[in-house]
């Protein structure tokens, strides 16, 4: 079952968070969506106000159970588009997104962290049939 999360979820979650190694903590400022199964939060998704995908996360044991994939159906139910950032060295995140429907928009050096980022943008309707790994990617 998918459902919003409460304050009395947040602990779980920054568990989770650190299981799945996903830097993330402010369940706060955001609009988290959980995917649980009886009584485990298994994962979840985070979102801020304009459509920006914060957050993706899936307990260790439980990936490969097409959780990711049912909580980003989920939420784009009812939005048009999306948008979310991840370090270009993360090749299986890029091929997860893609395969979504997810296309680069732009790529960017951020110096403090010293790695190439991707912008990623989904909108409604537009989805190619052939995805094109970026070059050194199978």
């Amino acid at each position: 079952m998918i459902r919003e999360s409460k304050v009395s979820d947040y602990n779980a979650l920054k568990k989770l968070s650190i299981d799945a190694h996903v830097i993330f903590e402010d369940f706060y400022a955001s609009k988290t969506f959980i995917f649980e199964d009886k009584h485990k939060i298994k994962g979840f998704i985070s979102l801020s106000n304009n459509n920006h995908i914060i957050a993706l996360a899936v307990n260790p044991l439980y990936q490969n159970q097409r959780i990711a994939s049912k909580l980003l159906c989920y939420i784009r139910r009812n939005k048009t588009t999306l948008f979310l950032r991840i370090f270009s060295q993360n090749c299986k995140s890029l091929r997860f997104y893609q395969k979504h429907g997810f296309k680069m928009v732009s790529e960017n050096f951020d110096e403090t962290l010293n790695q190439s980022v991707l912008l990623l943008a989904w909108a409604q309707g537009c989805f190619a049939k052939h995805v094109k790994f970026r070059k050194g990617e199978s």
